[in-house]
């Protein structure tokens, strides 16, 4: 009786990738916690499917190595909780916004746009004139921006 290689098994439970990932990435990979996860997701595009890459990032223990190892190697993709767009800015030496961050600027933004420019004076010590000139350069940048 000939035993079926376990390829053979892998292919048969749909988890053929997971010897894909493990050919193709360095062997610290091997103690990822994205190891055992398809990898289409952290190849994905919608914002839905890029917080979820992320959220595994988050919780890996090899993630510095990760990412360390996607700014000399990877172009595409998630690695080390970072996307190619957030890889390029550390490698120009811009620092990413962290998600801290990010809900603490998006307060700021919604303060200083506010119609209520007391509660903005008030919250940043600063004259009046200060947060028309504010609300001239972020809404100047938005335009830009887009």
């Amino acid at each position: 009786m000939t035993k079926r290689p376990e390829v053979i098994d892998l292919a048969l439970a749909g988890n053929l990738h997971l010897l894909e990932k493990a050919i193709t990435l360095p062997p610290v990979f091997q103690n990822a916690a994205c190891i055992k996860v398809d990898p289409d997701l952290f190849f994905a595009e919608s914002p839905r499917k890029v917080a979820a890459a992320k959220a595994i990032c988050a919780t890996c223990p090899i993630r510095t190595k990760c990412l360390n190892w996607a700014l000399e190697n990877e172009e595409y993709g998630i690695f080390g909780g970072t996307t190619p767009e957030e890889r390029k800015a550390m490698l120009a030496g811009v620092t990413p916004i962290d998600d801290s961050k990010l809900r603490k600027m998006q307060e700021q933004l919604a303060l200083i746009l506010s119609p209520d420019i007391n509660r903005a004076i008030a919250t940043f010590n600063v004259n009046k004139r200060t947060i028309y000139r504010w609300r001239d350069l972020l809404q100047r940048g938005q335009q830009q921006a887009f």
